[in-house]
């Protein structure tokens, strides 16, 4: 659910508040979630920061989960955090906030709306994403919101680096989704049959694998592997990946007309039928380098 103007505006207010505490300069708007707004903000040493302002209705218990994942991750390809607090207005309401890393280079949305990205710049960034994926797999740490907006890049480079870990999931701990939630959490075109299905057994990296693959289909075909003829019919779409259906053959055909067939494994329906491991996945798309 998006927040209201008046949550909008009292964030706004908030944001003007904690960084005129602080000595810091708000900066343009960045992005909004259900309890969130984002801002660009200039701190102490001509730092640039991202100011992540949580409304009153953010689960507490999902933000330290976000919080935690992010102090525990330590690679180049996954956002850092800057600095965590609390600020508390003069009628005692208390805001959670987050500095996260700035990305001036944009995102990859950015990017592919640009029209600057081909089939050799699909794999290059599957391979690019092995990495922060495998570093994710080794914490025991699921992304699940694995998709172009989340993909990000700095100031005049080309490593993308993931962001966001709003709704991770930690393997060995006790999931923060009911499980008689009858869908999980996630963004609806990216979420794997898993996640839509709140199948917590099955849900690892290869969840985040099969996002990954998706934007690849996408970026490469122009259609998500499982859209058929109708690309306006959303709900097909929807279908198909709630009910472990296969993929469609329009868009597996066209990777097996441009030789990309590794990339089908990652958007297969079932995790076990997807590359079991970070390294046979990089494997792969070596496989098609190589070519």
């Amino acid at each position: 659910m998006p927040l209201s103007d008046m949550e909008k505006k009292t964030l706004e207010d908030v944001a003007d508040e904690l960084c005129d505490s602080k000595g810091w300069t708000r900066g343009v708007f960045l992005g909004e979630g259900s309890y969130k707004v984002v801002y660009r903000v200039e701190m102490e040493g001509s730092q640039v920061g991202a100011l992540k302002l949580l409304n009153s209705g953010a689960s507490e218990q999902r933000t330290e989960r976000e919080i935690d994942a992010m102090r525990k991750c330590n690679h180049p390809q996954i956002a850092s955090l800057l600095e965590v607090g609390e600020y508390v207005r003069p009628s005692q309401c208390r805001f959670k906030y987050m500095v996260e890393e700035f990305f001036g280079g944009g995102t990859l949305d950015d990017r592919w709306d640009a029209g600057d990205m081909d089939a050799a710049d699909a794999v290059a960034l599957a391979l690019s994403l092995v990495s922060p994926l495998a570093h994710l797999r080794s914490l025991r740490l699921v992304h699940r919101d694995v998709k172009p907006a989340n993909i990000m890049y700095r100031e005049g480079g080309d490593a993308p680096v993931l962001g966001d870990l709003g709704l991770v999931r930690f393997l060995g701990r006790e999931s923060l989704t009911a499980s008689f939630m009858p869908k999980g959490l996630g963004t609806p075109y990216y979420m794997a049959p898993e996640q839509w299905r709140n199948d917590k057994a099955l849900t690892d990296w290869r969840a985040d694998q099969f996002s990954v693959g998706v934007m690849l289909t996408q970026l490469v075909t122009g259609w998500h592997p499982y859209q058929d003829c109708d690309p306006l019919d959303d709900g097909a779409t929807i279908h198909r990946l709630m009910n472990y259906l296969d993929p469609c053959s329009l868009p597996l055909g066209m990777l097996r007309n441009q030789g990309l067939d590794s990339i089908i494994p990652m958007v297969l329906p079932r995790p076990h039928q997807r590359y079991r491991k970070p390294e046979d996945l990089e494997r792969a798309m070596r496989g098609i380098q190589g070519a």
